[in-house]
């Protein structure tokens, strides 16, 4: 495989990659869930209505006690 093999390739991997993070990110919109980014250790919510905060939304602010819980079963 040469170079311009693998850039292709590289190109393919990321064009699919960011396909289904899209694909991803309407059906959680869609759903009412907000998505989750970083960036420089700030982590941000993008609302379905597609405002961003930095505030964490009602959605996650019980999801770790809820996963904490369901381990101890």
């Amino acid at each position: 495989m040469n170079n311009s093999d693998i850039f292709d390739l590289a190109q393919d991997i990321v064009r699919i990659g960011n396909y289904a993070v899209k694909k991803t990110q309407q059906e959680s919109f869609r759903k009412g869930i907000p998505t989750v980014y970083s960036l420089n250790d700030t982590i941000f919510y993008q609302l379905p209505n597609g405002v961003i905060t930095m505030e964490e939304p009602k959605e996650y602010q019980n999801a770790g006690k809820n996963m904490k819980h369901e381990s101890n079963q």
